[in-house]
């Protein structure tokens, strides 16, 4: 709760001290070469810090949309998420933070308060994938997303009702939003997507995503170890950034076009590359950490059994997965 009622003032010293001193740590590291830059992109870097706090002092002092009756956040406080599952992470300002480095602009702000509440449900969801729920109420909780039906509720446990409820309240509420302002029924996009011959036909939403979670914690159970391709083809979606992508389109207010569905439904590959991206660049930073806390292998884990390589080895390896994975974005 300290993090709710210190929203404001605890938000603006985290701004601030990645913009004065994460990124002059980052630039003047003996890391790779990508990270080690020149006096220009020193000084656009900072610069870029820089907004960043003056545009989190403007969303941070703004009321009207976050604050509650002395307490905090009044969505997060309503739904009872932090109060009734105690096994999940109370991320919200960490989610917050993942908005503004979404979209910045001032006129999106209803997409970063409406992403918030997107982000902090991925990040709900995965808790319950991961640390607390049995296979089989985890297989339910699936079915009960992929029908979309809050009869479902019935079958489940009561954190996973809790659980169910607010996705489906808060994407419904998504939905309707978007039906009012602009005549277009979204929800289609918002529950799943299709693969046909493994090539990716909608964007991918919460209920393909409780399958991705779902086959990671069979995996898990069975103590089976992927192959970095098996690894690859899961990963991408459990990520969680087409989903985020894809409620970010539809939050932005920008008018939806017909144009703009199709390309909804044929997906680019710059979304699945850009997930990728974000996948590999996780694992390399926090895949050790994970994995002794008894986590399922990444992807350096997963490459390490499969190859019989070295740990160094594999990180080269999953290195050089994202540069190519890069020169693929370029080339869209």
């Amino acid at each position: 709760m300290e993090s709710l009622v210190n929203f404001q003032s605890n938000g603006m010293i985290v701004a601030k001290f990645w913009a004065v001193f994460i990124f002059p740590a980052t630039m003047n590291s003996g890391g790779p070469a990508s990270l080690r830059r020149g006096p220009k992109d020193r000084i656009f870097l900072s610069s870029c810090g820089l907004c960043f706090v003056i545009r989190f002092s403007i969303e941070c002092h703004d009321p009207k949309p976050w604050a509650g009756p002395a307490l905090g956040p009044r969505w997060w406080l309503n739904v009872g998420l932090g109060e009734k599952l105690s096994f999940a992470r109370d991320r919200l300002m960490e989610n917050f933070l993942w908005t503004i480095g979404m979209i910045f602009e001032p006129e999106f702000g209803y997409c970063r308060r409406m992403s918030t509440k997107v982000n902090v449900l991925l990040t709900t969801i995965d808790n319950v994938y991961d640390v607390y729920g049995t296979l089989d109420e985890l297989e339910l909780f699936t079915d009960a997303v992929e029908r979309w039906d809050v009869n479902a509720i019935e079958q489940l446990p009561d954190y996973m009702k809790i659980c169910l409820l607010t996705l489906y309240n808060t994407i419904n509420e998504l939905a309707y939003d978007t039906f009012k302002e602009q005549g277009l029924h979204i929800l289609p996009y918002l529950k799943k997507f299709v693969l046909i011959n493994n090539v990716l036909k909608s964007f991918v939403m919460w209920a393909d995503l409780c399958k991705a979670y779902l086959l990671e914690a069979k995996w898990y159970y069975s103590g089976y170890t992927r192959t970095l391709r098996e690894y690859i083809a899961n990963a991408w979606i459990s990520a969680t950034v087409p989903v985020m992508l894809g409620h970010a389109h539809f939050l932005s207010r920008m008018p939806i076009t017909t144009n703009a569905l199709k390309a909804l439904k044929e997906c680019p590959n710059i979304i699945q590359l850009s997930a990728m991206i974000v996948r590999l660049a996780d694992d390399l930073g926090t895949s050790s950490d994970e994995f002794k806390r008894g986590d399922v292998p990444k992807s350096i884990q997963c490459y390490m059994h499969e190859t019989g390589v070295s740990k160094v080895r594999a990180r080269e390896h999953i290195r050089y997965l994202i540069s190519e994975m890069w020169k693929k974005i370029n080339e869209e």
